[in-house]
């Protein structure tokens, strides 16, 4: 059982980990609009952060399911567990 565990404890800090890097990165979003043609370059950056943002978000919420997932069959097979621990006492 602890092999399960840490696997899902290795998702569940992958998941803690993208939501560090999505933070991080969205520091430097830019949210103004640009619409002069002088700033290009700007306009290019906000493009590559926003692609960059919305794959963090969807590889986030892919993550984020399969950890939630992954855990509630690990709690429904450990009280599968005891409950047939249970039944086996001999009163």
């Amino acid at each position: 059982m602890t092999i399960y565990t840490s696997v899902w404890a290795v998702l569940a800090l992958g998941l803690v980990m993208l939501a560090v890097v999505r933070k991080v990165k969205a520091r430097s979003e830019d949210d103004t609009v640009h619409l002069s043609s002088a700033n290009w370059s700007v306009v290019e950056k906000q493009q590559t952060v926003a692609h960059f943002m919305e794959q963090m978000d969807r590889w986030g919420l892919i993550l984020t399911f399969v950890t939630v997932a992954y855990g509630l069959a690990l709690l429904a097979v450990y009280l599968y567990n005891i409950w047939e621990q249970g039944k086996n006492i001999i009163y």
